[in-house]
């Protein structure tokens, strides 16, 4: 998708029925009800050129895309909520059917195919809180989730595409694949809190469980019209199940100057996993301490510094060790050959807010770090017409660094409001790609200005800029760099012209920059009209969008070693007449 606004880019032929209803038991006890359906037919049209590079090869790919998107959704929801003096009860019940349909043709380095992918999910979850107060003074904390989902999916590739990879080098009429992961899950806790003076201690004990079941097949289809599974391992008959048994002691002192809190969340996890069609049968048994703190201190009466720091140990989940391979889409084939992928993770933060309120002057600072170790990693195997990508037991690090300021003024004789502020981010991790293992350095400085001006008592403007510069190194000898720079500029300004109407205009600025590209450059400007009538309870609105009517919009990815253009067709200018009922 293009990186703008869907407004912008979405041709209008959605429907939407949306039906909702308040009853009251009591003054404390209410129940909602929601039923929606959404209905939407897309069409989308795009151009792509792709570049991936590596030590000794520049991996290409030019591909243009023609899409019939068919999103549907069916919605219920019901809410019992009571809140009293004394107790506090929250129940969701969420039913939801999306059926969701994509027809592609497209044409990939010269080479034309269709694909269709029909996907049907099913998701019915139920969420319980309820909270009471005792007499103590001490709160009792009952929750309770439990999850249903089956995500169904089949995807049709014709005619065959990659013959040398899925059909020992001869053609072939088609690709067929199904899947199925069916999953439950449910999440139950019970905490306690005694609160006494200045410290609140809390305590929790609970459990969630995760079972699912991952069923893929691959087929081909011969030019005789004979159907047969593609040879090597592409079928899945997955059994997984997950469980973990935690407990967490929450320590919290405030006073007037300092508040501190220290947490310990302790769980045993364990993972069962296999499947015979691939030989695979295995366990996982992990305890895990996730230790927290966080300082706020008070210097003076309205300055005050924090500081946090946070260790967590994650373990994957199905998709990092299914054994078959996987179709994505016609171009990506997925797989893994490595136990549960596992990742420790140290933060650490510290930041200083300053504020003046008299003066109207706010300002901050803050900066994190975090170092996270991976014990898996993703091997790609790229070439020109397909990615293969496979998941290895490799340790490796990524680590990233953030600093910001930001600062804020009310200007009394203008009155308006200016801010500005600066980022800096930096991540260093590595890829391993055609058996290249690269490290690689990227770094992004980001600036903002913006001001929100009362310029009359019935005019209102604002204006906000953002440039960012983003560098992609590898820290080798005569590593691979890859810049990118961008300016996106935004202003509006609102009018009240009579009594009970409402203008708007607004526009939007966008200039790209990278090196080996010409400059990306576009304006786009919209206009709103609303009325209010009182009187009936109505509001009338009139707008059109994208009043410059551009039809066509290129955009430029980059990432640490690859460079993605698209153009992108979208809506030229749009008018629209809505009136909204209140009764």
């Amino acid at each position: 998708m293009p990186s703008l606004p869907q407004s912008r880019y979405l041709f209008n032929k959605a429907g939407l029925i949306n039906l909702n209803n308040l009853y009251k038991f009591n003054p404390d006890l209410q129940l909602r009800a929601n039923i929606s359906y959404l209905y939407d037919q897309r069409r989308q049209q795009y151009n792509k050129f792709s570049e991936t590079y590596l030590p000794n090869q520049t991996i290409r790919y030019a591909e243009t895309q023609s899409n019939a998107i068919n999103p549907q959704k069916l919605r219920a929801q019901f809410n019992l909520n009571g809140n009293a003096e004394q107790y506090y009860l929250n129940n969701n019940l969420v039913v939801e059917y999306t059926p969701f349909k994509t027809t592609s043709g497209f044409v990939i380095n010269n080479v034309a195919a269709n694909q269709v992918l029909k996907q049907e999910t099913f998701d019915l979850s139920n969420e319980f809180n309820y909270r009471k107060k005792l007499k103590s003074d001490d709160v009792i904390n009952l929750y309770s989730y439990l999850n249903r989902t089956t995500q169904p999916e089949t995807l049709n590739i014709t005619p065959g595409l990659n013959a040398d990879i899925l059909n020992n080098g001869n053609s072939y009429l088609g690709l067929t694949q199904y899947i199925k992961l069916p999953t439950w899950y449910t999440n139950n806790y019970a905490s306690f809190a005694f609160v006494k003076n200045n410290f609140v201690q809390t305590y929790k004990a609970g459990f969630n469980v995760q079972k699912q079941q991952l069923n893929s097949e691959l087929y081909r289809t011969q030019n005789n019209q004979q159907t047969e599974p593609v040879t090597g391992s592409t079928v899945n008959d997955l059994d997984w199940l997950k469980t973990k048994l935690y407990t967490e002691a929450t320590y919290e002192y405030t006073n007037d100057k300092l508040k501190a809190g220290i947490s310990l969340p302790l769980s045993y996890n364990q993972i069962n996993y296999s499947d015979a069609l691939n030989q695979l049968d295995n366990k996982l048994n992990k305890l895990f301490i996730n230790p927290a703190l966080n300082v706020k201190y008070q210097t003076s009466t309205e300055n005050y510094v924090t500081a946090n720091y946070s260790f967590r140990n994650d373990l994957g989940g199905i998709d990092d060790v299914y054994r078959g391979t996987i179709l994505k889409n016609y171009r990506s084939l997925f797989s893994n050959d490595a136990p549960i992928a596992e990742s420790k993770t140290h933060n650490v933060g510290a930041g200083f807010n300053f504020r003046k309120a008299m003066q109207m002057l706010f300002a901050n600072l803050t900066a994190t770090y975090s170092d996270t170790e991976l014990s898996t990693i993703s091997a790609y195997n790229l070439s020109n017409n397909i990615q293969q990508k496979i998941v290895l037991p490799l340790n490796n690090h990524i680590r990233s660094l953030s600093l910001a300021a930001n600062a804020s003024k009310y200007l009394f004789s203008l009155k308006s409001t200016v801010n500005a502020g600066v980022s800096f981010a930096q991540s260093r991790y590595s890829q391993l790609q055609n058996n290249a293992l690269l490290p690689f350095n990227t770094q992004t400085i980001s600036y903002k200005a913006g001001i929100e001006a009362k310029l009359t008592n019935f005019i209102n403007w604002s204006y906000n800029a953002n440039f960012a510069i983003t560098d992609n190194k590898a820290m080798i000898a005569d590593g691979i760099e890859t810049n990118f720079k961008q300016l996106r500029q935004q202003s509006s300004l609102a009018i009240t012209t009579v009594r009970n109407v409402y203008l708007n205009l607004s526009a939007e600025h966008l200039f790209t920059r990278q090196s080996s590209q010409p400059d990306l450059k576009y304006l786009f400007a919209d206009a709103n009209m609303r009325y209010k009538w009182l009187k009936m309870k109505t509001d009338i609105e009139f707008g059109i969008t994208n009043l410059t009517n551009i039809k066509s919009f290129d955009a430029i990815y980059l990432s640490a070693n690859s460079l993605t253009t698209g153009t992108y067709y979208i809506p030229g200018r749009v008018a629209m007449l809505k009136a909204t009922f209140n009764f």
